[in-house]
């Protein structure tokens, strides 16, 4: 598995986790 495909499955897992939390706080 390719560093490259790990960090971005990483940074879209961090962003959806960020907006979930977002929206539950608003």
């Amino acid at each position: 598995m390719p560093l490259d495909l790990l960090d971005r499955l990483l940074i879209i897992q961090t962003k959806n986790y960020t907006e979930k939390e977002i929206r539950q706080i608003i």
